[in-house]
């Protein structure tokens, strides 16, 4: 599931990592205040904080060596929003807004998305964990080893791949080396990434 709170400014961000051990509660990271101050784009009087992806790298706090550590970040992370009211779950395909709407890419993990924006002509899309490395662009059987179904995650790149090249849409790796953003391009030889 994703959720979005509808109590905060909009901001996008498909991963917040800490990795900081021991397990910290949110209080302890100040997230609450955090995202109060964070604006990334507005729309309406009804703002919103959207999270692509729930799990432990993704909660802002790492997994310590303790195997309950996983329970022990949900319990003081991500269920005190829901418990608290801040928190409504949206389908895979949700419209945030007229320029925001999540666009699925399974595979990394169960329901995993990406960010599609349209605003003023121009498109993008924020790939989340659904490409690691611009190589998985060129090698689309490659998997990262993170994967939770790496059939699926190659099925994605390739669903991707048709759907983008030679297009005008911006593709943003999250995780990409600089730069870290640029459009697909094809040839017999395959798929790149042109920045």
């Amino acid at each position: 599931h994703h959720y979005f709170s509808r109590h905060y400014r909009r901001f996008c961000f498909t991963k917040l990592g800490l990795f900081e051990r021991p397990v910290l509660k949110i209080e302890q990271i100040g997230l609450i205040d955090w995202m109060e101050s964070a604006l990334v784009f507005t729309y309406g009087t009804n703002p919103c904080v959207l999270h692509t992806k729930v799990g432990c790298d993704a909660c802002g706090l790492g997994v310590g060596p303790d195997p309950n550590d996983a329970d022990n970040i949900m319990d003081d992370s991500v269920r005190p929003i829901f418990e608290h009211g801040l928190a409504d779950l949206v389908d895979l395909t949700h419209q945030i807004c007229p320029e925001v709407r999540l666009e699925p890419t399974p595979g990394h993990t169960p329901g995993h998305v990406s960010i599609h924006i349209e605003s003023q002509g121009q498109e993008a899309l924020i790939t989340g964990d659904c490409i690691h490395h611009p190589c998985q662009i060129e090698h689309l059987d490659w998997a990262s080893n993170a994967d939770f179904d790496q059939t699926a995650s190659t099925q994605t790149r390739e669903h991707l791949m048709n759907t983008y090249s030679d297009t005008d849409v911006l593709i943003i790796g999250t995780h990409f080396p600089t730069p870290t953003a640029g459009y697909i391009k094809h040839s017999e030889r395959g798929y790149w990434l042109a920045t």
